[in-house]
């Protein structure tokens, strides 16, 4: 892995340094005519299904064009078939444009799955982004040579980059274009300023303590938003109990009933000022006043998920993830789960989630928990947190989903996830189904499968294999039955991570792996090689290898290792983030567009 820079740059110097050595940040004057002519269906959407899930261009190549106004020729390599039209419309910050397969005007062949555009770009920064290429070829290699695919660490082939070279760019010949590597070198990543904030100095600051801005009961309170929804924070904690109390029928699969939460209800009860036991019971128990404050829960992280943003290229909907993990505390001070508060990050243009990476960026500046961190971390937090953060979800609250992962509310004592999520009509949470991952009855390693859902797991996994091996699959509410043809529920309401992993005989190893490794039974256990369950540890305990750095033995096939370190994955993503132009260079946009792989796991 690349060493950290010997020397800390402030904003300011980056900033020169940027426009020294990487003219790719310069503004530029574009001719207002640069807009793309063609012969093809200009009023073509944009698809906004592309966003979580962009075609990929396997390659891109660049040539010089004898042309003032579209001076530059694109071409994206695809891959035959792989976009179903003969014409590919991008949306960019500074309008759309449309890439074609026809056979026309710039573009050679048709139906080759190479897309061609000819469009304005400044030639002289252009030039010079090349150059500094070839002088900086051994400092890009270095910041290139280790990289992702999905979430694995792999070696990746960078002998492209000798191909970049300015006399064959001048003589009008193809090249590759130049790469954001060196503008990555330059960032220096702080994965415990800015990734993944877990200090005490954090977790156990003022903020956390009281009424103030980090503690559960004040993120309840502004997720209820009761001057809107009519519904208390109070309210809204004794419907996430009530769920607990009862058996729950999720997509045809029970969640049981969690009895151990009763002891969690009396406590909060007794300590709400009701300390008699004889003024209530379990028949009136919602009519007592409960307060959310004093639920005993202990913040353990605040996370930074930028990297789960979308391609902005296809839709600004889906900025990324900002979230909050509580550790839950028993009665008698015991660890007993988590609550983890997945906000969406609600900023939807390229310059705003930009300058909102910066601001995460630049938290390093900080000591992690001085006041000064303290007070630049919570208006950070505050942009997701908020009342009113995103009018256009339930509630107005920016909050995508509650987790719940816990192994002491239940009889059994066994690990088990739940998904909470809001309902616009009676703005409080309902049990939801746990994405990606199915019924546990569908799983060969569980104890409770049958071959016939076995069957069905089977068949559904090889007949989406390639979107299983690139993540981005999504586990549906139904399969085809394999015997009767009927469609079966598949989603299932709750995860026992005690499987360990998903098992599914007659699927490809590999297959197996990726389809595992993003359920959560996969992803907290076997499949990262984590015994303990927990990612984000409780109190003084690290994080995992996942998150840290391991090579993990596949559960299934020792002999293949698996090698994760995300919290690196989701620096490399923040990197990208801000090297990005937003409408400065339209060219360099679309490069960012036509490679930029989203993140589309959940974890």
């Amino acid at each position: 892995m690349k060493k950290p820079l010997s020397r800390k740059l402030s904003l300011v110097s980056l900033a020169l340094l940027l426009l020294t050595v990487m003219p790719i940040a310069c503004k530029v004057d574009v001719p207002p005519d640069r807009d793309v002519k063609i012969d093809g269906p200009q009023n073509l959407p944009v698809n906004p299904a592309f966003e979580m899930n962009p075609p990929i261009a396997k390659n891109v190549s660049i040539q010089k064009l004898d042309d003032k106004v579209n001076n530059l020729l694109v071409i994206a390599d695809f891959g035959k078939g792989t976009i179903k039209s003969r014409y590919h419309a991008i949306q960019l910050t500074s309008g759309k444009v449309m890439l074609r397969d026809d056979g026309k005007g710039v573009d050679e062949i048709a139906d080759d799955g190479k897309f061609s555009i000819a469009m304005h770009d400044d030639l002289e920064a252009l030039e010079k982004d090349i150059e500094a290429v070839e002088k900086n070829l051994g400092q890009i290699e270095k910041e290139m040579a280790v990289g992702f695919k999905s979430r694995e660490m792999v070696q990746r082939d960078v002998s492209f980059l000798k191909d970049i070279r300015l006399a064959d760019f001048r003589k009008g010949g193809r090249i590759p274009p130049p790469p954001d590597g060196l503008c990555r070198s330059l960032l220096d990543v702080s994965a415990e300023h800015s990734l993944m904030v877990n200090s005490t100095s954090v977790t156990f600051s003022t903020e956390t303590s009281g009424i103030r801005g980090w503690t559960f009961g004040t993120l309840l309170n502004n997720i209820a938003n009761e001057g809107v929804t009519g519904v208390s924070a109070s309210t809204l904690l004794k419907n996430i109990l009530q769920i607990f109390l009862n058996d729950t029928v999720v997509n045809s699969d029970l969640a049981p009933a969690r009895d151990h939460g009763i002891q969690v209800l009396i406590d909060l009860i007794e300590r709400s000022s009701h300390p008699d036991p004889n003024s209530w019971d379990m028949s009136n128990w919602q009519e007592m006043p409960i307060d959310p404050y004093l639920l005993n829960m202990q913040l353990m992280a605040i996370v930074n998920r930028l990297d789960l943003r979308g391609n902005m290229g296809y839709g600004q909907i889906n900025g990324g993830e900002g979230r909050f993990v509580f550790a839950m505390i028993a009665p008698n001070g015991d660890f007993v789960g988590n609550f983890i508060l997945e906000y969406s990050i609600p900023i939807h243009t390229c310059a705003g989630l930009r300058a909102y990476a910066q601001q995460w960026y630049d938290l390093k500046n900080y000591p992690v928990g001085s006041p000064a961190y303290n007070t630049a971390l919570k208006a950070i937090t505050d942009v997701f947190t908020a009342r009113n953060a995103d009018p256009t979800r339930a509630n107005g609250s920016a909050l995508k989903v509650m987790r719940t992962n816990e192994f002491w509310l239940g009889d059994r004592g066994n690990w088990e996830m739940r998904e909470f999520k809001l309902d616009p009509a009676s703005h409080q949470f309902v049990l939801s189904t746990t994405a990606q991952e199915p019924a546990e009855k569908f799983n060969e390693a569980s104890a409770i499968d049958t071959p016939p859902d076995v069957n069905n797991l089977v068949a559904w996994i090889n007949a989406h294999e390639a979107e299983v091996l690139a993540d981005h699959h999504s586990v549906p509410l139904a399969v085809e039955d394999q015997v009767t043809h009927a469609p079966v529920p598949f989603l299932g309401a709750k995860a026992n991570v005690e499987n360990g992993r998903w098992n599914a005989p007659g699927v490809a190893p590999e297959t197996r792996h990726h389809f595992s490794l993003n359920t959560c039974t996969g992803c907290h256990r076997q499949e990262t090689n984590n015994p303990g369950f927990l990612h984000v540890g409780q109190e003084f305990r690290p994080l995992s290898g996942f998150l840290t750095g391991i090579d993990a033995p596949d559960p299934v096939q020792p002999s293949i290792t698996h090698h994760f370190n995300d919290l690196a994955f989701r620096a490399n993503k923040l990197k990208g983030l801000l090297c990005t132009t937003c409408e400065q260079r339209p060219f360099l946009d679309l490069m960012d567009v036509l490679t930029f792989e989203v993140n589309a796991m959940v974890h």
